[in-house]
């Protein structure tokens, strides 16, 4: 029994943070940080108290929603992100990652979008009626994340999930989780979700420096217009331990993971090199 309840950490997360890049890294005018803005601007960090960088899906029947493949078991979402607010210690406006911000809100949105693999479902009887439901995803083995640069293409950032713990709890890259209710059939609350990834490359990424590496949170803070039902998944999940495909809208936020944050679990920069080594020498080999 992994014992753990994330209900309410989209409210813990309302704090998340976002991206931002450095000036001149792409060739679009509006991806430019402001003229005045220095090298030191970062992004906001999860307690920094202050909105991310907020992404949203484009509705139903449009390109941009969150699904599910039960057949590959792959998790993808594509989204819009919208704005970002980041701070700058030389920027007396901005100054602090706590208590003020510095805002880009772009005219066209980046293309934001993620792939992550089905790692494992727990189900916890909380007693009662109620049952906790945890869905673990973890990396696809290639770039996972991307934000893209819509006007020419540039991918402006990649990144790949990464295992670890988040407030104790331990994730393999990105972990939702539930409270669902078998008297009514029906999920409490609203889902969780919370991932954490490194930063691979980029004009991007410095950004996310707080000199323990560049690592970002991903926080889902809101499903909706989930086909089938919300309801339907979470009680097939009870009953079979197995995720139904979807199709869901979503939104979220990004922030930068200071430490402390999160703890990159000692064993996945092992697993990325011992893969590495030996895709190397079955290319050797081939």
């Amino acid at each position: 029994m992994r014992g753990r309840s994330w209900i309410g950490i989209g409210r813990v997360l309302a704090v998340a943070a976002a991206f931002v890049m450095t000036g001149g890294a792409a060739s679009a005018v509006q991806f430019e940080l402001p003229t005045d803005a220095s090298a030191d601007a970062r992004l906001h960090s999860l307690s920094s108290g202050q909105p991310g960088a907020e992404w949203f899906t484009e509705g139903v029947g449009v390109a941009g929603q969150v699904t599910y493949d039960s057949g590959t078991e792959l998790l993808q979402f594509d989204a819009d992100l919208t704005d970002l607010n980041y701070f700058d210690p030389n920027d007396g406006t901005c100054a602090t990652d706590v208590g003020s911000n510095c805002n880009i809100n772009f005219t066209t949105a980046l293309d934001l979008s993620a792939d992550a693999m089905l790692d494992g479902i727990t189900v916890n009887f909380l007693g009662g009626t109620f049952f906790e439901l945890i869905v673990d995803f973890a990396s696809t083995g290639g770039t996972d994340i991307t934000l893209t640069d819509p006007t020419d293409s540039t991918v402006l950032f990649s990144a790949n999930w990464q295992a670890g713990s988040f407030l104790g709890e331990s994730t393999t890259g990105l972990t939702a989780s539930a409270v669902y209710d078998s008297n009514t059939a029906s999920v409490v609350g609203q889902v969780s979700v919370i991932g954490f990834a490194n930063v691979t490359s980029g004009s991007y990424a410095q950004l996310f420096d707080s000199g323990a590496g560049s690592d970002l949170g991903i926080n889902i803070a809101q499903f909706f217009d989930f086909v089938p039902t919300l309801d339907a998944l979470a009680a097939g999940i009870v009953g079979s331990n197995t995720l139904a495909s979807f199709t869901a809208e979503g939104q979220g936020q990004i922030f930068r993971v200071t430490a402390g944050d999160f703890v990159p679990e000692p064993g996945a920069a092992l697993l990325v090199g011992v893969t590495l080594i030996a895709g190397a020498l079955w290319r050797r080999s081939a």
